[in-house]
């Protein structure tokens, strides 16, 4: 089987369909239910029980997901313009201006929140091939800028949840 790589490039060189990708790291946002950190986090705020964790020092990247509407809004008036063929095979990621350890970034949720979470620091090992540094090649979409810092978006996802 040809990879999608492999197809979208045969797609583009033999029609007028544009392939743009963007690409994410970690995204969250009110009313998801996946078992992510900032869901975990916020039961243990709420119920007072200890959380055991690794030692915290792998980097979070991690996009609200109104910043992440708003770069695919972004590329899409990129895509309808008179320069959409400038975007074609292009590659662009979505990404947190703001960077931090998980470690640091609990603290930021227990400031936005306004709560103590009960977390004990380096109880369980990293997982096996855990992401200590996140993806961080590439080019933002053109005109595209993060609009929440990390503690609003935690307040708006928390307060919405």
């Amino acid at each position: 089987f040809p990879t999608r790589r492999s197809s979208d490039l045969y797609y583009t060189e033999t029609s007028n369909l544009i392939f743009t990708t963007i690409k994410l790291n970690d995204t969250f946002g009110a009313n998801d239910t996946r078992n992510k950190v900032f869901n975990l986090w916020n039961k243990i705020a709420k119920s007072g029980e200890i959380l055991e964790m690794s030692a915290g020092e792998q980097i979070i990247d991690i996009s609200y997901i109104d910043d992440v509407i708003s770069a695919y809004e972004v590329l899409i008036t990129h895509l309808s313009s008179d320069q959409k063929e400038d975007f074609k095979s292009k590659e662009f990621v979505v990404t947190n201006n703001e960077k931090m350890s998980l470690k640091e970034l609990s603290k930021v949720f227990e400031e936005a929140t306004n709560t103590r979470l009960n977390i004990k620091w380096g109880e369980r090992p990293y997982r096996e091939r855990e992401v200590m540094h996140p993806y961080s090649n590439g080019t933002k979409v053109p005109n595209w800028n993060q609009k929440y810092t990390l503690k609003e978006a935690i307040k708006k996802t928390i307060g919405e949840s």
